[in-house]
């Protein structure tokens, strides 16, 4: 199964060291670029940046239907 995610369940999964609890339920997610953006900016005061490249079931791919994305906003 494949599920797109924001940033919020992979932060907090990550803070946790629970990233892996998605791996094991989803074949990919995938996270769009704004996501992929803020969870690779190093924001220590908040929380470490996520290294994406060990995570190879974690992808990032624009929306194809941005009308979809608008209208769910």
């Amino acid at each position: 199964m494949i599920v797109v995610s924001d940033t919020s369940a992979i932060l907090n999964l990550g803070r946790i060291s629970s990233l892996g609890l998605l791996a094991s339920l989803y074949t990919q997610v995938l996270i769009p670029p704004a996501v992929y953006a803020e969870l690779t900016a190093s924001r220590s005061d908040v929380y470490p940046a996520i290294d994406l490249a060990s995570l190879p079931w974690l992808i990032t791919d624009v929306p194809k239907d941005q009308d979809r994305v608008n209208n769910h906003t």
